[in-house]
């Protein structure tokens, strides 16, 4: 009685239903190693090669190579912290921010900002400018403690006329129980109308309604 071929055999036979093996694709070191030994293998008997040339090539290809992963992982790590970068930029869209100006901008008559009080202050104003340097509004803030105070707008002048929407200068000023004064540093709340992810080191911006685009690392308070 004739014995039966299993098909596995039988398809191996013809050739069929074996497995190739994939083969990784040979390192740096590798080919440097066989170009190595068939140099050495085909050289001058009579003036033999150098093999501590050889094995500082190969240490140099190796260093090469560690720097080239080293590179791609640094490479990857960028790309994903500015991925979540721009996640974290477009969730600000619709948010007003604080950034560090002294314009503003009067939209739908309102402007908004802040002054930073270095110490406790008898007395603080704010003073409005328009673009053409005349002062036309001031804004008594009255004492206040040390810290970042806001303050508002409602784009009137000295005499209840409404102003047109645009930009205006904000200055400040601190009365101390010392007699003294001192300029404040103000700051200017905007809405975040769009983000712009830039490419290499522009980074993202965000662009604010009247004030053009800012960094992201330049916000320093970001409202609800």
């Amino acid at each position: 009685m004739e014995s039966v071929t299993s098909s596995s055999a039988y398809l191996e036979s013809l050739g069929l239903g074996v497995k190739t093996k994939t083969e990784e694709p040979a390192s740096k070191s590798d080919e440097f190693l066989t170009l190595m030994l068939a140099q050495i293998e085909n050289q001058d008997p009579l003036e033999p090669m150098d093999n501590g040339e050889f094995l500082t090539q190969l240490a140099q290809i190796e260093t090469a190579g560690g720097i080239a992963d080293l590179q791609k992982s640094s490479n990857d790590v960028v790309n994903a912290l500015q991925s979540s970068q721009a996640l974290q930029a477009s969730s600000m869209v619709g948010r007003s921010v604080v950034v560090p100006s002294d314009v503003s901008s009067l939209s739908n008559g309102r402007l908004g900002g802040s002054v930073a009080v270095a110490e406790e202050a008898d007395r603080v104003n704010v003073r409005v400018y328009n673009e053409s340097g005349s002062l036309v509004k001031t804004i008594d803030l009255g004492a206040l403690p040390r810290g970042i105070a806001d303050f508002s707008w409602d784009g009137t002048d000295e005499s209840g006329n409404s102003l047109p929407d645009g930009q205006y200068e904000i200055k400040s000023t601190a009365w101390y129980s010392s007699g003294s004064t001192e300029a404040l540093s103000t700051m200017a709340i905007a809405r975040v109308e769009s983000v712009t992810i830039g490419g290499g080191s522009q980074g993202i911006a965000l662009n604010l309604d009247g004030l053009g685009s800012w960094r992201m690392a330049d916000v320093l308070q970001i409202h609800q």
